[in-house]
């Protein structure tokens, strides 16, 4: 355990020593000696540190100080010499030390209060390698610590994979995974769940006491521990044998009633379901992956994301093996560029487009109404649609569609110009405006939006953020009614704090045969991947991949104005 304290000591010393300039050499030193101390088998107060190579003698002098006193006049030094705010910004999960200096510095933030303007103004996306991904990360992080949760799940997510990366390498971890709410892809959780597997789990939990930047421990039992990350979000770990890990994994993946169904399951096939072993005929059966248990049950291996749906004994399960995968999602419907609010290029968006193995892309930026989103003047749209038609013919294919994020007007009317309508290859329609107009009149206005022949998708339909602004008063089913008779698809929006629709309505949205299109709602290119929360949302409502857009080749997309390249509807 000393090892890895000594490892992480030397290491805080390497990031504070590259933020204040120091000799390239002398950093590379204290970040080799980190890795190779913590790595050693053998206590670090039992050996000779001058032995071990690649330890100089200064290096050397710190640890033995570390070893005796828990800190060093060097670290100490080096903290007073760095200005609060920077430390208190590193505790913003995705940020190092590094981005937190280029807030401070370039961003001239000096205080979490000035953090806090900097964000609400989108002036922090101008900090180089900040972007709007991670302002907004900056964004939810502060709001929701100030509340004390429910957290994203994008937030979790973050934090858990940092933890992980961080406990996964000490000694006796053999394996370590997400499981709980965050592995089922809720929108909002209340904490982390971590699952850990294990023989020495009085040795693994001392180890993760001494991670740094640990707010608090709450918990400290025998299979069991809680700590508090920086910001308030809990962390809950519960220890495990290595052979009783994938049982494990699934019953705290849950929730408690997919658990309850499969020990049924399990009866009807003469066979005992326990927290740690499927038992048959007092023989104890373990298994390796979470798959061999289901195959064992003859039930279809449930994504975590579905399985509160797997729930009903006599329940038919094919649908579970028709649920939409990230790997079936050919292309994006719903991107922002710097033509509007968005932190990247057209050609960075191309070029992420592709690293995702896209076939295609749709450019909707913001419509001329949402002035404080960017939205681009009529000249504007004019130069882009002639600027992607100049980038697709130096791609020598079209790969980059012409769109508009169109805003929906108080009657239903949009704020694009009809012959600039006749012209795109995509058309979303979306509400940003009148928010609070009244149930009758917010659905005729809906319904009049999705009624128009260019429109191909509704995006955003409840304008809901997660987690403090309701939805608008609608009569959605008679939306999805005139939606149905018109054509137009329902977008399932994958920004973090939309996730809409959600899965309650895209079951609703299903009895009026619609189709489905997702949609990263992506700001800069990193925000592409915020496609694998649409797909969440999707596989939360076992939708299956033939009713979504996306999963469809270039050369088979539909609509009216994408028959272009593919077929009348």
């Amino acid at each position: 355990m000393k090892n890895l304290q000594v490892g992480w000591h030397l290491e805080e010393i390497a990031d504070l020593l590259e933020l204040q300039g120091a000799n390239p050499h002398k950093i590379r030193a204290f970040r080799r000696a980190a890795r190779k101390l913590a790595s050693l088998s053998e206590p670090l107060d039992q050996i000779e540190l001058k032995t071990v190579p690649g330890i100089g003698k200064k290096i050397a002098e710190e640890v033995l100080i570390f070893l005796k006193e828990g800190e060093t006049p060097l670290l100490r030094n080096l903290l007073e010499k760095t200005p609060k705010t920077i430390l208190e910004i590193r505790e913003i999960p995705g940020i190092d030390l590094k981005t937190a200096y280029r807030i401070y510095r370039r961003g001239g933030i000096t205080s979490k209060e000035q953090l806090k303007k900097a964000v609400q103004k989108r002036e922090l996306r101008t900090v180089p390698g900040i972007g709007a991904k991670l302002e907004k990360d900056i964004k939810d992080f502060l709001q929701q610590t100030r509340e004390g949760g429910p957290f994203l799940l994008s937030l979790a997510e973050s934090e858990a994979e940092a933890f992980i990366n961080r406990v996964e390498n000490i000694p006796y971890v053999e394996k370590i995974g997400v499981s709980g709410a965050v592995r089922r892809g809720e929108k909002l959780v209340d904490s982390i769940n971590i699952l850990l597997g294990t023989r020495e789990f009085q040795k693994v939990k001392e180890s993760i006491k001494l991670l740094p930047r640990i707010k608090a421990f709450a918990v400290d039992e025998d299979s069991s521990l809680k700590l508090i990350l920086p910001g308030g979000l809990p962390l809950m770990i519960e220890l495990v044998r290595p052979e009783e890990y994938a049982l494990s994994l699934i019953k705290t993946t849950g929730p408690s009633y997919h658990w309850n169904f499969l020990v049924k399951k399990a009866r009807e096939k003469g066979l005992n379901l326990s927290g740690e072993f499927l038992v048959h005929g007092g023989s104890k059966l373990s298994f390796q992956e979470e798959k061999a248990v289901y195959s064992r049950l003859e039930i279809p291996y449930p994504p975590p994301e579905v399985r509160h749906r797997v729930s009903v004994p006599g329940e038919d399960l094919s649908f579970v093996e028709k649920i939409i995968d990230f790997n079936d999602i050919k292309g994006d419907f719903h991107l922002h560029t710097r033509w509007s609010d968005g932190g990247s290029t057209v050609e960075e968006m191309v070029e992420k487009a592709q690293s995702l193995g896209y076939e295609y892309l749709v450019i909707t930026d913001h419509s001329m109404a949402l002035e404080f989103a960017g939205g681009m003047s009529i000249s504007a749209l004019q130069e882009q649609m002639e600027y992607i038609e100049r980038l697709n013919e130096r791609l020598g294919k079209k790969y980059i569609f012409t769109g508009i994020e169109a805003d929906i007007e108080m009657d239903g009317s949009l704020d694009v110009p009809q012959r600039f309508l006749d012209r795109m290859d995509w058309v979303v329609a979306a509400i940003h405006r009148g928010l609070k107009l009244p149930r009758g009149e917010m659905t005729k206005r809906l319904v009049r939006a999705v009624s128009h022949p260019e429109v191909r998708v509704l995006g955003h339909p409840t304008c809901r953020l997660f987690p403090n602004r309701d939805g608008i008063e609608v009569d959605i089913r008679e939306v999805f009614s005139s939606a149905a008779a018109s054509g137009t698809a329902m977008e399932i929006n994958g920004a973090p704090d939309r996730r809409d629709l959600g899965e309650e309505l895209i079951q609703t949205a299903l009895e009026f045969d619609l189709e489905f299109c997702l949609g990263s709602d992506a700001h800069n290119d990193q925000n592409m991947e915020y496609m694998q929360y649409a797909v969440v949302e999707a596989q939360r409502a076992g939708l299956p991949a033939e009713k979504i857009i996306n999963t469809k080749s270039i050369e088979d997309l539909p609509g009216k104005k994408l028959s272009r390249i593919g077929g009348e509807k």
